[in-house]
């Protein structure tokens, strides 16, 4: 059978939201019980991680990029005790972590790796993360 692309778009005069619905989340748990290579966990860094340098992370985006809806995201993740919003700030800390101590990073370079506005808002995210600022930390390294 060969279809046209735009048959694709018609919408059947028997179709139902609900059992759309049904089938939506019928699929999402078997692709959440699907083996990988990698926990669902870690992929959610590695796409936070992939995403801070653009600012805000969305939601919305990292679950499209799991291939699992928002909602589902925002389970798993409270399934494994965390949200969005800590992976945001626990990634930003290790890499802030990380690229604090190559001295030619200028500490401006950094801010916007880790998608902060300005280096203000780094700085104070760096001073509630380790007690002291940016520069007081790269002086104890040396």
């Amino acid at each position: 059978m060969t279809l046209e692309a735009a048959d694709l778009t018609l919408v059947h005069p028997d179709a139902s939201r609900t059992l759309l619905a049904i089938v939506d989340r019928h699929a999402e748990r078997a692709l959440a019980e699907l083996p990988s290579g990698e926990d669902f966990l870690t992929m959610a860094r590695r796409m936070v991680r992939e995403r801070l340098p653009d600012g805000e992370v969305a939601l919305a985006r990292v679950a499209k990029s799991l291939g699992v809806s928002s909602r589902t995201l925002q389970r798993r993740l409270e399934a494994a005790g965390t949200s969005l919003r800590r992976l945001v700030d626990e990634e930003r800390r290790a890499l802030a972590l990380h690229h604090i101590r190559n001295p030619r990073t200028s500490l401006i370079d950094i801010a916007f790796l880790l998608g902060f506005a300005d280096q203000s808002a780094f700085t104070r995210a760096f001073s509630r993360w380790t007690s002291c600022s940016p520069t007081d930390y790269r002086r104890g390294l040396g």
